[in-house]
């Protein structure tokens, strides 16, 4: 492992491998499970960049590879159910541009089925206030407003 967190080539072959495998999958349906399962052991590994480098972790690019393979099926229901759970979680763990590039994704993903954020209100009010999450901006409203209709301050 230790090879690969220092090995470009190494790097660059697994960045492709995770960008062709997935797309060449028939039926995202089939493979959900083990694509998700596969994305969530990257919180397993080192997110944030060391100090003083600006350069994301290998494992962050692996994340954002599975991220954009899972979060564009946004329109099945049943992936996205079974995908912001996972998803939600790298918004507590990941860097702060994985946490961007994760809340903006969530955000559209979930734009015609804001009801699956709910149950992670907590984590998601939480990511807002450190800054990091774009649910709140205007570029998605209709998360916004839908997200705002299912729970009252007074819930808090």
């Amino acid at each position: 492992m230790e090879d690969y967190q220092t090995n470009a080539s190494e790097q660059a072959m697994v960045e492709i491998c995770v960008t062709r495998v997935p797309a060449a999958l028939c039926g995202i349906e089939t493979h959900v499970q083990t694509l998700l399962g596969f994305w969530a052991s990257c919180l397993e590994h080192e997110l944030c960049p060391a100090a003083g480098r600006d350069q994301d972790t290998p494992h962050v690019n692996i994340t954002s590879g599975v991220m954009s393979c899972i979060l564009q099926h946004y329109g099945h229901r049943q992936v996205m159910a079974l995908a912001v759970p996972v998803a939600v979680r790298f918004l507590q763990w990941g860097s702060g541009e994985l946490v961007r590039t994760m809340s903006n994704s969530l955000s559209l993903a979930t734009m015609s089925q804001a009801k699956l954020l709910e149950e992670h209100t907590e984590v998601i009010v939480g990511s807002i206030m450190q800054g990091g999450l774009l649910l709140g901006n205007s570029s998605s409203p209709a998360v916004v407003s839908e997200s705002h209709s299912m729970t009252s301050p007074s819930d808090f």
